[in-house]
């Protein structure tokens, strides 16, 4: 591309981003924000729209606040529907009449041209429909605000489905995201209260996930660590996906013939509904406890309930991750609630939180008790954690503490999976089947082989830290000799001085010593070589007898000359 065509791209793309703020801006107007824009100091760009302000005030007088701006999500498009549909999975971020409305949001547009998603495929395939497909049918069947669907079939005669995405959807959203940035940080400059929110924050993260959900082969990845994991289970069915035809912008994968969950007039055999409804149920709490991968928008109506009772989950562009140290937290806070121990409740809400002080932790724990209080007299079998966990995230909001992103919305995954599985089968019992789960990981955490693990971890810390302190001694005296910072010394007794720094230096490389037969021996351990004394292996435990006699020997060294 040479300096003119440059120039005339940057234009237009420039002229693209001027006619969206204008769009932006008229439609707030419309739905009664004129005095947003008034207070964040756009009062000057805004005058030649003002003309809709007249309307925006008889929508004022008709709709509430939380239904104006949802309207507004849903005429400003695509970008801004996902946006809302996202933040209706943020209950410790928006207030509840909010949430109810963005709800309604509904990811349903008009799909575009047959011949330009054929010539996607072809694009992205490099080959000619008719050299991959025996057919694909020119009307989608499925039509959203990033791509649409097209049922067809494999030369092989598999029976498929291809997602293609919407042509220019990516610029679309990137100038969509500009401008949320910019309003964003007008807000937060200058709307009183709006820094507690953080904003830009918000549409970061935002940005983070719809530009992975753009990416095809993103979730062609998810769907593929999501069969196996699930490969082995015969309750749970997750489709192919044809590698070979799949890229960024188009994904090819089964197509998988069941009936939504969302029709549910068409289940009435309860025996039927309480083993679907217990399969949902299993199938998250597996993703949740076991894989710490799990589903993170699941609703009736991406589940499907296939033969023999079966369920087939879809739509993988967004999932959660759940680190291992999470899903012990997570099985702390549900063990507690069975226990009805608030402190450990307590304590686990805080170790998931990013702010770790809390201001009145002795109050916040008071309200858990509480909490634990009204469920005291009620049989677990019929305690409703979707309505619990709700419970809890606005006790959470209340004082402020703020989760992660992906703790919500695995506690907004959970509460959905039991409000399905309730709807199907009203007597679900989910604390059974939570129980043995959480029960699972606490003894992992427990046993032995955790132990060797979590020892052997701190030991190799540790080596790493007396490996590294030479080179950050070395470090410090060199910029003290370099004259970075001065330090007023007096050198009294400097033999002494001496003296003391090799006795030092000796417990240092001793302390190495120390911790490298640790680490050699949880190796040992782990690595269950034999000879072995109740299932230990007799050589790491002799690693271990003589490690504790060296540390036993520095210790009574270190008491004998009076410093600890």
């Amino acid at each position: 591309m040479n300096n003119k065509e440059q120039g005339k791209s940057y234009l237009k793309q420039i002229s693209s981003q001027i006619n969206r703020y204008k769009d932006v801006f008229i439609v707030l107007i419309k739905h009664g924000f004129e005095d947003l824009l008034i207070n964040i100091k756009l009062k000057k760009y805004i005058s030649p729209y003002r003309k809709t302000s007249k309307t925006g005030e008889k929508i004022k007088e008709e709709y509430s606040r939380w239904e104006r701006i949802r309207m507004v999500l849903e005429e400003l498009g695509p970008t801004f529907i996902k946006f809302g549909q996202l933040m209706s999975n943020r209950p410790d971020l928006l207030p509840q009449p909010l949430i109810i409305e963005l709800k309604k949001l509904q990811d349903e547009v008009s799909p575009f041209s047959p011949d330009k998603a054929f010539e996607i495929i072809r694009k992205e395939l490099n080959e000619e429909i008719n050299e991959v497909f025996k057919s694909l049918d020119k009307e989608p069947i499925a039509a959203a605000s990033i791509a649409q669907v097209h049922k067809g079939i494999l030369l092989n005669d598999d029976e498929i489905i291809v997602k293609v995405q919407r042509p220019g959807i990516h610029d679309i959203i990137k100038d969509d995201i500009e401008i949320m940035y910019t309003l964003s940080k007008l807000i937060e400059k200058y709307i009183k209260g709006a820094q507690n929110f953080d904003f830009p924050g918000i549409v970061k993260e935002f940005e983070k996930t719809i530009y992975k959900e753009l990416d095809f082969y993103i979730e062609f990845q998810h769907i593929e660590k999501f069969r196996g994991n699930f490969l082995d289970n015969n309750n749970i069915y997750v489709p192919r996906v044809y590698k070979e035809y799949s890229t960024s912008k188009i994904l090819v994968m089964e197509r998988i013939i069941g009936t939504p969950l969302s029709e549910i007039e068409k289940f009435n055999d309860t025996e039927q509904n309480k083993e679907i409804a217990i399969n949902i149920v299993e199938s998250m709490l597996k993703q949740i406890f076991e894989h710490g991968f799990f589903h993170a928008d699941p609703h009736a109506g991406n589940i499907l309930a296939l033969k023999e009772n079966k369920i087939c989950f879809l739509d993988f562009g967004m999932m959660g991750i759940l680190l291992p140290k999470y899903r012990q937290i997570m099985a702390d806070i549900m063990i507690g609630f069975m226990q009805k121990n608030e402190r450990k409740i307590t304590k686990a809400i805080i170790k998931l939180s990013e702010n770790k002080n809390i201001k009145n932790e002795d109050r916040f724990e008071l309200e858990i008790y509480e909490l634990i209080e009204r469920y005291y007299s009620v049989p677990l079998k019929q305690i409703n954690v979707a309505e619990l966990l709700n419970k809890l995230i606005k006790l959470v909001i209340s004082h402020n503490i703020k989760l992660p992103s992906n703790i919500t919305f695995l506690f907004k995954s959970m509460m959905n999976i039991e409000n399905i599985a309730r709807d199907l089968y009203p007597n679900i019992n989910m604390i059974e089947h939570i129980k043995p789960y959480a029960k699972n990981i606490i003894k992992e955490r427990m046993g032995i082989k955790s132990f060797f693990k979590n020892f052997y971890n701190t030991s190799l810390e540790l080596f790493n830290l007396l490996k590294d302190l030479p080179y950050e001694t070395r470090s410090i005296l060199s910029k003290i000799k370099e004259g970075e910072f001065k330090i007023v010394m007096e050198h009294k007794d400097f033999d002494k001085f001496i003296s003391k720094n090799e006795q030092i230096s000796n417990r240092i490389s001793f302390s190495i010593v120390l911790a490298s037969l640790i680490i050699g021996s949880s190796l040992i351990v782990l690595a269950d070589i034999p000879p072995k004394w109740n299932d230990i292996s007799v050589i790491g435990l002799l690693g271990f007898l003589s490690a504790g006699i060296m540390g036993f020997w520095l210790l009574i060294s270190i008491i004998k000359h009076g410093k600890m």
